[in-house]
């Protein structure tokens, strides 16, 4: 390592990269580069390098810079906010816009320092952190604070998709004016969420506190709160589905040795008598006769190429890995200039990219030379397919063509190959499906069957990762006779839906237009680091307790807290910032007035929204009996009564005893049961056929060999009282 005596004379171009990795790659594709230290920061200098000029170029290692406020923990609303050093040790100056250290070994300050030391010889400025909203807050944080520089002055913004030596070279040959409204907007966004979090979390805490036993702290986030009601609802349409009966009619044919299903063209039956009435009708029947055969040949073109959501998607899909771990691996590529930038919404492979050259640099690898051989003569070889979404900052997520310096490990291989293999089939030929469909008479009436054959696998020889859902049937002829094997009367029932995983969260945040593509998936992983969700065996997400509580008393007294619909707005108006539509400060005063609006509301509800809260806390036993044990739930399922509310355990502030109570209550619901004081409560997620009121247990013991009480709680339940 070179030491300080080994720096540039001033007059050097400052380049700030958002992580060490991307640095050292951006120097390296300056010039010849050599690595110095400056207070335990690691810099990369270029003596001499893209147009015989000086280069430093120093990490920031990701946010360096976020909001704080000197109010109260107890006051609210509070709308003082500043921006700060991101690590408790610092605190601002008096009076002044500088920050003073309390703690020197802080690596949050020694950042800033070097930062600050080295744009005291610099003649210019170089934005280079990733090219989005947080990459922009993050350098012109750094740009604003440490190096002490107004937007714009002698600053230029570096725009670059790959971290391959020939992009970033193009990128800092043409060199942009920093954008003050991409600036403006992810400042705003930050500020929106701090001010949101902050305000309804602490008026949410002292309800809870003041008016129920409740000591724990919640937290309440402007996409966090709508993306738990969507699990929370969910589960709650789980627990009061009522499955409704259908009846279908299976005929079952064999020819030559396949044997295939016919269903009657008119479809299920409704009411049983019905379908008995319709089976009775073809029971005697020994044969089908065809009456209609059609075919067809059916095009599939290749999926379209991933923008972050899908790459996230599919790798759930194909291997259950997480969205958030997906996108990290996918980070680590890219910081190895392996991929393109991965947090982009575009579907778009433009031509800038250099297909041939990806492809040709793709084929010198063993691992792909196969895959590469099989798109050769397709008719896409020049154009490869194009989805409909575009992002203005990144194209979709490609391989750079660069082959790995090092071995990849299990899982990034893997993620690796999936992109290469998807963008490899964006050029390959349309796969191809014979679909056939085909009509038969039994007993005068038109039964129906479908069969699918792959003829032409097209892309699907790169991309195997999307099967093919073949039916055989095997060949007919209209007016011919085919035996009749069996046939069957079946009584189904409706299924409720299934509970959201990380997967099928991620498309429900995305077609709800809330969050970013860089945000959604750490918000899923904040639900479950802070007990709200957790994660059952099969990989779907449930909700605890203490969701249920939050979001039904959330519904009740503010709902738009929960609802996307006012996330989305404000999404919407944070991409009018970047496009210079509207200002910062219109924005964060419109969010200001809705917190207030929303504050009003939790204000004039707190005894009721600190007594419904109060139920994800441990619930206080009758008196003389032991602490029970928190429920599994809060809501024990929809109320029979109202058909509105929720059922719930309920503990009476006056005599201390237990029974079960409806939510709206205080809406005029008096629906109302008796529960033994004594005992462990317990929901077991079904209803009582009879009455439809939740059914519990009751244990007594905690012993391995005691029986829990199962019964129906309703008093003047018939099937209770006979």
């Amino acid at each position: 390592m070179h030491s300080h005596s080994g720096f540039p004379q001033p007059g050097y171009k400052l380049v700030i990269a958002e992580k060490p990795d991307a640095a050292e790659r951006i120097a390296s594709a300056l010039g010849p580069l050599r690595k110095v230290q400056q207070n335990g920061v690691r810099i990369f200098i270029v003596d001499e390098g893209l147009g015989g000029q000086a280069y430093v170029v120093c990490p920031a290692s990701g946010h360096l810079y976020g909001l704080g406020s000197s109010s109260s923990r107890t006051i609210y609303p509070t709308f003082d906010l500043h921006w700060q050093p991101l690590q408790p040790s610092f605190k601002r100056a008096t009076g002044g816009g500088s920050f003073q250290r309390n703690n020197f070994e802080s690596s949050t300050f020694r950042r800033i320092r070097t930062f600050s030391e080295l744009a005291k010889g610099a003649n210019c400025f170089i934005h280079a952190c990733d090219y989005d909203l947080e990459g922009e807050t993050i350098g012109s944080n750094i740009l604003l604070f440490a190096c002490n520089i107004s937007t714009g002055l002698s600053a230029y913004r570096a725009k670059f998709s790959t971290l391959t030596e020939s992009d970033i070279r193009h990128s800092f040959s043409n060199l942009e004016p920093l954008n003050p409204n991409l600036t403006s907007a992810g400042r705003a966004r930050h500020a929106m969420d701090f001010l949101w979090g902050i305000n309804f979390s602490r008026a949410l805490n002292q309800a809870g506190k003041s008016n129920s036993n409740r000591n724990g702290n919640l937290t309440v986030g402007r996409v966090q709160t709508p993306t738990l009601s969507f699990v929370v609802n969910r589960e709650i349409e789980i627990r009061t589905h009522v499955p409704i009966p259908s009846w279908e009619i299976v005929v079952r044919c064999e020819k030559a040795g396949t044997v295939f299903e016919l269903s009657p063209e008119k479809g299920s039956f409704e009411r049983e008598r019905t379908a008995f009435d319709f089976y009775d009708r073809i029971s005697g029947d020994k044969f089908a006769t065809v009456t209609d055969v059609s075919k067809s040949i059916v095009s599939i073109p290749p999926p379209f190429p991933f923008n972050t959501g899908k790459l996230q998607s599919e790798a759930y899909r194909i291997s259950k890995l997480p969205p958030a771990k997906t996108l990290a691996i996918a980070e680590r590529l890219y910081l190895q200039a392996l991929i393109s930038y991965p947090r982009t919404d575009s579907q778009k492979l433009p031509p800038s990219i250099n297909y041939k050259e990806i492809i040709d640099n793709l084929s010198r690898s063993g691992d792909y030379v196969a895959l590469v051989n099989q798109i050769k003569g397709s008719k896409r070889a020049n154009s490869p397919v194009q989805g409909p979404q575009d992002d203005p900052a990144h194209p979709a997520i490609f391989p750079t063509g660069l082959l790995p310096k090092r071995d990849l490990s299990p899982i990034e291989s893997k993620i690796y190959g999936l992109i290469v293999e998807q963008f490899l089939a964006a050029f390959a030929d349309d796969a191809q499906d014979e679909r056939i469909s085909a009509k038969f008479l039994v007993g005068g009436v038109i039964f129906t069957t479908e069969g699918a054959r792959l003829v032409k696998l097209g892309w699907k020889k790169v991309y195997p990762h999307c099967p093919s859902q073949e039916l055989l049937l095997p060949p007919m002829e209209i007016g011919e006779i085919i035996s009749i094997v069996s046939r069957e009367l079946r009584k189904k029932f409706t299924a409720p839906p299934n509970r959201f995983n990380q997967s099928s969260l991620l498309k429900k945040m995305e077609s709800a237009g809330i969050g970013t593509k860089a945000t959604r998936s750490q918000i899923m992983l904040i639900l479950q680091q802070r007990g709200y969700t957790q994660t059952l065996s099969n990989g779907n997400l449930a909700p605890a307790e203490v969701a249920f509580s939050l979001v039904r008393s959330l519904e009740e007294h503010c709902p738009e807290i929960v609802s996307e619909k006012l996330t989305r707005k404000f999404e919407s108006e944070l991409e009018r910032i970047a496009d210079n539509v509207l200002s910062d400060s219109q924005v964060i005063a419109s969010s200001m007035v809705a917190i207030v609006g929303g504050l009003e509301k939790i204000r004039s509800g707190r005894m009721d929204i600190g007594l419904e809260l109060g139920e994800a806390a441990p619930i206080a036993s009758a008196k003389g009996s032991r602490p029970l044990q928190r429920l599994k739930q809060s809501s024990l399922g929809a109320c029979p009564v109202c058909s509105v509310g929720y059922l719930r355990i309920v503990v009476s502030k006056k005599s201390g005893k237990r029974f079960i109570g409806c939510s709206r209550y205080s809406k005029g619901c008096r629906a109302s049961a008796p529960v033994p004081q004594k005992g462990i409560l317990k929901p077991l997620g079904k209803a009582c056929e009879e009455c439809k009121w939740p059914i519990i247990s009751i244990c007594y013991s905690q012993s391995a060999n005691s029986k829990p009480w199962v019964l129906c709680p309703n008093p003047i339940c018939y099937k209770r009282l006979s």
